[in-house]
């Protein structure tokens, strides 16, 4: 009996820790799912910032485009001013296009240097979105991990409840073993006084009948008597403990 009240106790401290681990489980996921709700939030913004690149990369080809364009058109002037310096030229309208030609070699410096700037910001932008991948593989892996100690959790509790059942079961059991033997212990007590009690009234019998013969057998035979209806209530008794 000590023995098993041992194993239950320490069947119940088991289960306690295994409920003070769950806790502790528990609050670590609600930290990691905190975590997560943030990386998507992050990751929304990821997406504005990757349509934003998009937007920039679609400008600078548009640019250098224009760029290309530009160059050429002043390369073409270049030749042309150099074919054409020994010649004087009075036509207003050529002299208006070199100015305007002129005029377009000026803001394509300045588009350059917009150029650069977008593909200096580009590249932090692709920086930044590798850095942005990167987290959301390691919050997805920690969202893993968390989620098989979840699984883990729910086995040890699956556990705890065999166990609970088990130990309820053995109570269960023992308190019937304990209840069968207080009856018969009891049965046996009733059975030594019902004996000793028949014991005494043959003494007192024989002590005031005078035919000590005739006395002696009639004492035997009802000593007989009682020990036999004693030993039918005794097995009375026990077959009610028994169907109990």
């Amino acid at each position: 009996m000590r023995i098993q009240e041992y194993a239950n106790r320490d069947k119940i401290k088991e289960v306690e820790e295994l409920k003070r681990h769950r806790a502790t489980l528990e609050q670590q996921i609600d930290v990691k799912q905190q975590e997560v709700i943030q990386s998507k939030v992050r990751l929304a913004c990821f997406k504005d910032i990757d349509r934003e690149a998009s937007e920039l990369e679609a400008g600078n080809e548009k640019l250098q485009k224009k760029y290309d364009r530009l160059e050429k058109e002043r390369q073409q002037l270049s030749d042309n001013q150099q074919r054409r310096s020994s010649v004087r030229f009075s036509d207003d309208r050529h002299e208006e296009r070199k100015r305007g030609t002129v005029r377009e070699g000026f803001t394509l410096e300045h588009q350059i240097e917009k150029k650069k700037m977008l593909e200096a910001r580009l590249k932090s932008l692709k920086c930044r979105k590798k850095s942005l991948e990167k987290e959301r593989k390691s919050l997805e892996k920690q969202a893993s991990d968390l989620e098989k100690k979840r699984r883990s959790e729910d086995q040890l509790l699956e556990k705890r409840g065999m166990l609970e059942e088990e130990i309820l079961n053995e109570r269960g059991a023992n308190e019937e073993v304990q209840r069968h033997q207080e009856l018969q212990e009891f049965s046996d007590q009733n059975r030594e006084q019902e004996v000793g009690e028949m014991r005494e009234l043959n003494e007192e019998q024989r002590a005031t009948s005078g035919d000590r013969g005739e006395s002696e057998e009639e004492e035997e035979g009802g000593e007989m008597k009682e020990l036999r209806g004693a030993e039918e209530r005794h097995q009375e008794t026990e077959g009610e403990s028994e169907e109990e």
